[in-house]
């Protein structure tokens, strides 16, 4: 597949592969998928993306949690979060300071399942 995308010469769907594999890839292997991306801001996009799903992986279970925390976490993750999430100071942060209502509402609704 990496050969594959090499060749490709969309750039917008290398872009979108390289950022989706970071989810499906080993750690070691995130830097030559992220190689691929053609142009800064889809390498350093790839990049975040990889952070996020290591936080992802973990539940976001991280010792700096905080409103200015999850200030800095994308949509993306915070939903994935809400939705996914079994850590209940995860969730209550997410619940009172979710970015968007329906990051809030979900983060409240599951926490009251854990």
């Amino acid at each position: 597949m990496l050969a594959a995308l090499f060749l490709d010469p969309d750039d917008v769907l290398v872009a979108a592969v390289v950022t989706q594999m970071m989810e499906w890839v080993e750690v070691p292997q995130r830097e030559q998928w992220i190689g691929l991306a053609r142009n800064e801001s889809d390498r350093q996009y790839a990049c975040r993306r990889a952070r996020e799903v290591d936080i992802l992986r973990v539940q976001g279970v991280v010792p700096e949690l905080s409103r200015e925390t999850l200030s800095t976490w994308t949509d993306w993750l915070q939903i994935r979060l809400a939705e996914t999430s079994t850590a209940p100071r995860t969730l209550d942060h997410l619940a009172r300071f979710g970015r968007t209502k329906r990051i809030r509402r979900t983060a409240a609704k599951r926490l009251a399942t854990v």
